[in-house]
């Protein structure tokens, strides 16, 4: 499994460099036959990029903070 740092996924969708950065680790991890997990989905956009680019696995605040 690889776990993509927040710093690529949080705001990705209005940072074109992120977005871009976040599709070259999605292809990496895609040709590595890994799964794959984003964390840092702290809203509703994050989470429709984080889908969009075909991540399936993902944590963050939009689901709840820790105890």
């Amino acid at each position: 499994m690889i776990k993509i740092d927040r710093r690529w996924v949080h705001g990705a969708h209005s940072n074109p460099v992120k977005l871009q950065a976040l599709k070259r680790l999605v292809a990496v991890g895609r040709a590595l036959d890994c799964v794959l997990m984003a964390e840092g989905i702290e809203t509703e956009l994050d989470l429709e990029t984080v889908i969009a680019c075909g991540i399936a696995y993902g944590q963050g605040f939009l689901w709840g903070r820790p105890a």
